[in-house]
């Protein structure tokens, strides 16, 4: 169950990519219903516009019902909606391994209480997803949605790692654990600084496509400001970082990987 929940999580990532990709973020302006309905519309006949225009100007007092009838696009919205189906069937996938984990809670506790912790972050998602919406795409929340995301996901991979009977053990000479947990530690942070950096750049393109709609492409990077440059920057340097590390010679290398060539 965990490894299924876990594949349904990195397609919801993935759908969560393209819908920023797309600019489809805002095809269902309000939250948790779709312009209005609890079912998403096809035309704008089915919408009460007066009642989604006064959501909307909790943040823009000044948009007009011209400005909304404008923002209707039907594939935006049902990008955005298939996107918020999949986070519901994530959060019940993660429900049920959580009652499947009920019956561990004696001999391997810290996998209840992985799934336990698994269910309220999802929970915390779906939350933090209403808010993206609410606050009309509010920079450093969707960079927040995204972190949430990534750490629900690896929490999924200790867990399907935990559980999983044919998991392949791997060991290590007593000499390199240390060295190993320390690039594990490093990596991991320059990675989830490095996924920061790049949220944050987008940002700052759409804020920047925002101030200048007519901007050609090619140059929304430019616009952008210094984020892409210190995240191209520090892109080099997580290069640099792994390539300089040598944790293992190729025989002790070798050995280690050893048990994946069966599994």
């Amino acid at each position: 169950m965990v490894v299924i929940t876990l594949a349904l999580t990195l397609l919801l990532i993935f759908v969560g990519g393209f819908v920023r990709a797309t600019g489809s973020g805002l095809g269902c302006p309000d939250w948790p219903r779709c312009w209005g309905c609890w079912w998403p519309p096809n035309t704008l006949e089915k919408v009460d516009l007066p009642a989604v225009l006064e959501d909307f100007r909790e943040k823009h007092p000044h948009l007009t019902e011209e400005d909304l009838v404008a923002l209707f696009n039907p594939v935006h919205l049902w990008i955005e909606y298939l996107n918020r189906l999949l986070g519901v069937l994530v959060g019940f996938a993660i429900l049920l391994a959580l009652l499947f984990s009920l019956s561990l809670r004696k001999n391997r506790p810290w996998l209840f209480r992985g799934a336990f912790a698994a269910f309220l972050l999802v929970a915390f998602q779906g939350w933090l997803g209403g808010v993206v919406v609410k606050s009309k795409l509010m920079p450093g929340m969707i960079t927040l949605h995204l972190v949430c995301a990534i750490a629900l996901f690896c929490l999924l991979i200790a867990l399907a790692m935990g559980a999983s009977q044919n998991w392949p053990s791997l060991s290590l000479p007593s000499a390199y654990h240390r060295r190993v947990r320390n690039f594990v530690f490093f990596f991991a942070l320059l990675s989830a600084i490095q996924v920061v950096l790049g949220a944050q750049t987008r940002e700052a393109i759409d804020s920047a496509v925002h101030v200048y709609p007519e901007l050609p492409r090619s140059e929304w990077v430019e616009e952008s400001g210094d984020s892409f440059k210190v995240h191209r920057s520090f892109a080099w340097l997580l290069v640099f970082f792994c390539s300089r590390t040598g944790i293992l010679d190729y025989e002790e290398r070798s050995a280690w990987m050893a048990p994946l060539g069966a599994f």
